[in-house]
């Protein structure tokens, strides 16, 4: 088992309790941080502003906590999908964060989604759907990750497949050719990061793919649309827009 889901588990449970801890505990002192669809802020570049924007964070969502729904790793990156939930007030929203570790065992590098206007008061909205978990290693992840690069994803997709903006809803997938930036799978689940690009914007998104044995996905879970798109001279210059993919493990 990789040895990313004990950190996973220590990073939930400390965001909960003392996040400054985690800070220190769960990231590198030179933390690389980016927002997946934020892409004209500038990235966190140090464990110093790692723990300025978790104060802000803290003020933002009181009393707040992660619940992880799920977490694809491989050797050295993965793909944690949560719920962050506001005890104070009840409210939950979806959140997804990608990690790259660092030789220390510390996460180096992060991509992550948060957006708290996709809070609500309903948990089962936020979490959305999730199918139950296949351990045997997903044998078309390569044939799916293809079909997505192409825009032909939904030549993939089982008739009662749910297709979901997570914390949303069920929504059409509406996806063309990407640029697959990162893969990670875990037994029956291909988690890919990408961007789309036109000859003036980008932006950037994750799709949570679940796999039947047969190559028939039966769930897609979304995080980012278009409307996140920024013009080129608008995104910070700080952005790793260009990751080269790591092998699928």
């Amino acid at each position: 088992m990789s040895t990313i889901y004990p950190r996973a588990i220590r990073f939930a449970d400390l965001w909960a309790t003392d996040h400054h801890q985690m800070v220190d505990e769960v990231y590198a002192a030179d933390i690389h941080m980016e927002s997946m669809c934020k892409l004209d802020h500038a990235p966190v570049e140090s464990n110093a502003d790692l723990h300025d924007l978790e104060k802000r964070l803290a003020e933002l969502v009181p009393q707040h906590r992660h619940e992880l729904v799920r977490v694809i790793a491989g050797s050295q990156h993965a793909c944690l999908e949560t719920t962050v939930l506001s005890s104070l007030t009840g409210e939950y929203a979806p959140a997804c964060v990608w990690w790259w570790m660092a030789d220390n065992g510390q996460v180096g590098e992060e991509v992550g989604f948060f957006d708290w206007e996709r809070r609500s008061a309903d948990s089962h909205r936020s979490h959305g759907y999730v199918p139950p978990y296949d351990a045997a290693l997903c044998s078309h992840a390569e044939a799916l990750v293809d079909a997505l690069r192409r825009g032909e994803l939904g030549s993939r997709l089982a008739p009662d497949c749910v297709v979901e903006d997570v914390g949303i809803g069920p929504c059409e997938l509406g996806l063309g050719p990407v640029e697959v930036q990162e893969v990670v799978v875990a037994g029956s689940v291909v988690a890919v990061l990408f961007v789309v690009r036109d000859d003036r914007s980008l932006w950037r998104g994750t799709v949570v793919l679940t796999a039947r044995a047969d190559g028939q996905v039966i769930s897609v879970r979304c995080y980012g649309d278009p409307s996140t798109a920024r013009t080129f001279d608008a995104i910070d210059p700080g952005m790793k827009l260009d990751r080269v993919p790591s092998r699928t493990n």
